[in-house]
């Protein structure tokens, strides 16, 4: 059985170890907490990752999406060192729910629900982003999922996802479910409604 990193791991873990993301200490005030659930190594998933960074395949649209919102510009066309400014500048964090998992075969893909497959099959239990020692002494204005749907076809990630609000509110880095808690559809492809929905839930976070 072979181990399935996250592409982005050593990022992840600083977050954990020394609360620092793109360069910035998170100790403190920030402006929102972006939250995926798993972007695996270039060489245990069946289909190309392009991703230089978070968020940064092609085919994902999160650096148009939510640059759009705060800055009214799109970072699409951009690359690591402009997205790492713009969450530097912004106060923004992004991680994923898993780091790694445990796994016979490559990933078909980077949907949730054959990641969910692989863990659940392999009877593999994945590591989770320890968010209570990443983001303790750490403020939180909004939490973005970049999943909008979470029900019975990923049960375990759902309840990573469960886990990873209760940790916030535990630790005070939010307050308010209702308040705070945004879901989004994921960022992926070139749809109109998904657009328009994301331009929504930002105009929310400008206006606060």
């Amino acid at each position: 059985m072979k181990t399935i990193e996250h592409k982005f791991i050593d990022e992840l873990i600083q977050l954990e170890k020394s609360k620092i993301f793109a360069g910035r200490s998170i100790i403190g005030h920030n402006k929102l907490l972006i939250v995926g659930t798993f972007n695996p190594a270039a060489n245990m998933v069946c289909k190309l990752n392009d991703a230089d960074w978070f968020y940064g395949r092609k085919a994902n649209n999160l650096w148009r999406y939510i640059p759009e919102g705060i800055i009214d510009k799109s970072l699409k066309e951009h690359k690591k060192k402009d997205w790492k400014n713009f969450c530097k500048n912004n106060k923004i964090v992004i991680i994923d729910l898993v780091k790694s998992a445990r796994s016979y075969q490559k990933l078909k893909s980077f949907s949730d629900k054959d990641l969910e497959f692989l863990i659940s099959r392999n009877n593999s239990k994945p590591l989770f982003f320890d968010s209570i020692k990443a983001f303790k002494k750490c403020k939180f204005d909004y939490v973005v999922f970049t999943r909008k749907i979470w029900d019975s076809k990923t049960p375990i990630l759902k309840r990573a996802k469960e886990e990873l609000i209760n940790n916030l509110l535990q630790i005070e880095s939010i307050s308010s479910v209702e308040n705070q808690i945004i879901y989004c559809p994921a960022p992926w492809g070139n749809f109109s409604r998904r657009a328009k929905e994301w331009s929504c839930k930002m105009q929310i976070i400008k206006n606060k």
